[in-house]
């Protein structure tokens, strides 16, 4: 639909590969039906989604390897795609507090299964303390905030974490096959043959299937499209203190960009192409608070986006529109008696 108000030609179906910088332009490789093709362009904008940024989090537990074909055809990312039916009658673990974990949980209970949800927390988180941030003053001047006030904000909002959407929460309630298990973290996950086996603090349980509630991590330089600026994109790790960065590993992990959007070097041979990509996606919200994916802040942050990139390129290329300006020959007066041609003016 929005397609088709602002008449942008949209691709479906296409990957983004590898991004290079060359002669002042970035090279994008894409992979679609056509195949594989190549785009240059002077300005790109990575707006890749919630996962965009980094991968889908995984727990690491000591029996579970990820590429174990036991595990993969039993134990799921929320962000799988997942067969519930397939469970039907099963017994179902879940571990995750989160929107994804009871999204999740509630589609297996509707097609029959029996779930387990697991939280390491006393209680669910009760308060969406991000909500407080959907004002113009927030969306507007966060951006201009000193570091150590922006890190302050949304470290606190972070752990803060929050709550499940109580429409979720009351579909999972509805089913009497629905547990919730708080205050019990995971220790080990365990695949099988016949099932998965988790322990907890209590002991081991046995699930046909787990699925992780766990979220999306943020690890930008691991995105294999940037596998060039791996070590050249600068991170929050490097504007807080050590300490800072330890305590809230996932914080100081998030790319920090410039004020508009634009990706930052911390290796100066690559600043002049990392300034020519502006990461609009969950990635963001460290530098320019949640602007990029969330409804409240969506046009301020497009706008910001829009403004930043028409004033670099104007900016680029001044000189030429110098030119521009004074090759422009429109006279106004033409139709009148008043009209003096250019050879003329002099």
């Amino acid at each position: 639909m929005g397609a088709r108000t602002v008449g942008l030609p949209v691709d479906n179906g296409v990957s983004l590969d590898s991004v290079e910088d060359e002669a002042g332009l970035l090279r994008a490789t894409l992979q679609s039906p056509r195949g594989t093709e190549t785009v240059w362009t002077r300005k790109l904008v990575l707006a890749l989604g919630r996962d965009g940024s980094g991968a889908p989090r995984w727990p690491e537990f000591a029996s579970l390897r990820r590429d174990d074909p036991v595990a993969a055809a039993r134990v799921f990312h929320s962000a799988d795609p997942i067969d519930f039916e397939a469970w039907r009658g099963k017994r179902i673990g879940v571990l995750g507090a989160g929107a994804s974990a009871f999204d999740n949980a509630a589609c297996a209970l509707e097609a029959g299964a029996r779930v387990d949800l697991f939280a390491r927390r006393p209680f669910l988180p009760q308060v969406n303390k991000s909500k407080w941030t959907s004002f113009a003053g927030f969306f507007r001047g966060y951006e201009s905030l000193d570091d150590q006030r922006k890190w302050r904000f949304y470290t606190y909002i972070f752990d803060e974490q929050v709550p499940p959407p109580w429409e979720t929460v009351r579909r999972c309630d509805a089913h009497a096959g629905f547990t919730l298990r708080l205050a019990t973290p995971w220790l080990d996950v365990r695949p099988g043959q016949d099932g998965v086996r988790i322990t907890t603090p209590s002991g081991q349980e046995r699930f046909d299937a787990v699925i992780f509630g766990t979220g999306f991590d943020v690890d930008l330089p691991e995105r294999p499209e940037l596998a060039r600026y791996r070590g050249a994109i600068d991170t929050w790790a490097r504007h807080v203190t050590p300490e800072q960065a330890r305590a809230n590993e996932e914080a100081a992990r998030f790319p920090y960009l410039g004020p508009g959007f634009e990706l930052r070097s911390a290796d100066g041979p690559q600043r002049e192409a990392l300034a020519a990509m502006h990461l609009f996606n969950w990635g963001s919200t460290m530098s320019h608070g949640a602007l990029a994916g969330d409804i409240p802040g969506l046009a301020i942050g497009a706008g910001r986006l829009a403004q930043s990139i028409a004033r670099d390129l104007f900016v680029a290329d001044a000189d030429l529109h110098w030119e521009r300006l004074q090759a422009l020959e429109e006279p106004e007066l033409l139709a009148t008696k008043w009209y003096v041609p250019p050879e003329r003016r002099g």
